[in-house]
């Protein structure tokens, strides 16, 4: 995430899956807020549903395992 938004290389990448037609949910990391990261994933990738994202924050390093895991564990169903 830069400034709130979806990183350049990042960017790079979902226009190689421009053909892609599934579900995709975002994950990312941030010093700071969130922003607008979600809204502007989600208009780069308009023919794809967008799930509810993981965003972590550096006060998240000591439960981010577990909670990776639980977001994982909640988009497997």
């Amino acid at each position: 995430m830069w400034s709130g938004h979806v990183a350049t290389p990042v960017r790079q990448f979902l226009r190689q899956l421009q053909n892609y037609t599934g579900t995709v949910a975002p994950f990312y990391t941030s010093a700071g807020t969130p922003g607008d990261y979600e809204a502007d994933f989600a208009s780069l990738m308009p023919q794809v549903s967008v799930a509810t994202g993981l965003g972590l924050t550096a006060s998240d390093l000591p439960n981010a395992q577990s909670q990776v895991m639980a977001w994982w564990e909640k988009m497997a169903h």
